[in-house]
């Protein structure tokens, strides 16, 4: 499914949509949906339009984090932002628990409480070590 199909199918009205240039990278788009960056582009074309017809016409992929759980973990990882290495979600099948281990680029981790299995962090896969960006943090 497109991301238009998307749109479509959850009934979202295309005029929600706005995009910005991303300053930091000369080829890159920031897409927007009322105001919350929702996808980043890449093109060598200079349009904004073409950056949201481009978005339109990609594969839609679900956000792993949902607004809380981006919230959350943007705000506790906000100091250590430029030291870490990854974000993971640990599971002990025997337990029925899982909790979120976040490695440190000097080795070390931080590791968050348990949590019951399939209650928080759904969208990530267990042992799958995410970068920030895709976690959208």
């Amino acid at each position: 499914m497109t991301n238009a199909e998307w749109m479509i199918i959850n009934k979202i009205d295309f005029f929600r949509l706005a995009c910005k240039r991303d300053t930091t990278a000369k080829d890159s788009f920031d897409i927007m949906l009322d105001d919350k960056k929702i996808s980043t582009v890449y093109t060598n074309d200079t349009s904004e339009m073409n950056a949201v017809l481009a978005w339109l016409d990609m594969k839609h992929k679900e956000p792993i984090l949902d607004d809380a759980e981006r919230r959350y973990l943007s705000t506790v990882i906000k100091p250590l932002r430029d030291s870490m290495y990854y974000i993971t979600k640990i599971s002990s099948n025997d337990m029925g628990k899982e909790y979120i281990s976040i490695g440190i680029k000097d080795g070390d981790s931080i590791l968050f409480p348990w949590f019951a299995a399939g209650t928080m962090y759904k969208g990530m896969k267990a042992w799958h070590e995410y970068t920030l960006e895709e976690l959208g943090l």
